[in-house]
């Protein structure tokens, strides 16, 4: 028996996909073996949840869709849609859905209900670039990125689900503050 959070984080990338599939003309849109087997495990589960769930994760879904296209034009060229195994990130690749067009590679990270901003482990990313642990370049790093955080935690309380957040209360709590740090 999986764990709910596998379960939650999959059906959400199960619903993802199933808005790629139903937006796209099917000529213009090919799934990898993985992710049409992925995607029969994953619809059973899906259809499981409540229908206030199936919502929220169909909501997710459009706005998801939404800045694919708006970012990545998806509507305009074929793409491939892969859904990579957990098992991938032990390698350094978190990506659950890839989707490939002839130009470039889009790799999405998805979470169900995480408080992470990012999958990796950001407090030491001052390491990741070259200082060494417990400088001051490093310990000003995590001071900052632990009241960026905390920040917008607080401003994300306040919306129901991820999904409610604009992507002006993202870029002005998340990224436009950590640049401007």
């Amino acid at each position: 028996m999986q764990n709910i959070s596998n379960l939650y984080g999959r059906t959400l990338e199960y619903a993802i996909v199933t808005e790629l599939i139903q937006q796209l003309p099917p000529n213009q849109i090919q799934l990898t073996q993985r992710a049409l087997q992925d995607q029969q495990r994953d619809g059973q589960n899906y259809l499981s949840l409540s229908a206030s769930m199936q919502q929220n994760y169909q909501k997710c879904a459009e706005k998801i869709f939404d800045w694919l296209n708006l970012n990545f034009a998806i509507l305009t060229q074929p793409i491939l849609i892969d859904r990579l195994p957990d098992h991938a990130s032990r390698q350094g690749d978190v990506t659950d859905i890839r989707i490939t067009t002839r130009s470039q590679e889009i790799n999405l990270s998805v979470k169900h209900n995480h408080k992470a901003l990012k999958h990796q482990r950001p407090a030491s990313t001052a390491q990741h670039c070259g200082y060494s642990k417990g400088s001051q370049e490093d310990r000003q790093f995590r001071i900052d990125y632990r009241n960026i955080t905390s920040s917008f935690i607080a401003t994300a309380q306040g919306f129901n689900n991820f999904c409610d957040l604009s992507e002006g209360v993202v870029l002005t709590n998340l990224y436009i503050l950590s640049v401007s740090l």
